[in-house]
């Protein structure tokens, strides 16, 4: 259980923040346009939806956005129209991210907190059960 509690957030950052730093070491850059907002099922019987953006690239390829909008602060609505960088590999021209903050470090730096926030608290609380063992 405590691999799982340790490991989960762990392998989510390493997940997230993986991508994020391989796209960041690609040296294609272009501008896109967010033309419309996409609502997604987050699964298949779920009623619960996420909007992601879809941004045009120049040749016409549409870009379909990962993460969910951050309703009442970044609402997708209020992103159409306008230009976005795209982070695209030279070598392989599908493989592209939209160069936004929400998409390419919102995730990573939640997970980082959350990481920073749980661990030492299980480690100080791990300590102080130890100590109060010891004196009884």
């Amino acid at each position: 259980m405590i691999i799982g509690v340790l490991g989960g957030p762990l392998f989510g950052l390493y997940s997230v923040s993986h991508e994020t730093i391989e796209f960041q070491q690609y040296s294609g850059r272009e501008t896109g346009v967010v033309i419309k907002c996409y609502s997604k099922r987050i699964s298949g019987s779920s009623a619960r939806y996420k909007k992601v953006p879809i941004v045009m690239r120049p040749d016409g390829d549409l870009i379909y956005g990962q993460v969910d909008e951050i309703r009442f602060f970044y609402e997708c609505e209020d992103q159409i129209n306008k230009e976005v960088e795209l982070i695209y590999d030279e070598n392989n021209y599908k493989r592209v991210k939209i160069n936004t903050f929400l998409e390419m470090w919102f995730l990573p730096l939640v997970l980082g907190l959350v990481c920073l926030i749980l661990f030492p608290s299980f480690y100080f609380g791990y300590k102080k059960k130890l100590k109060n063992v010891k004196k009884a």
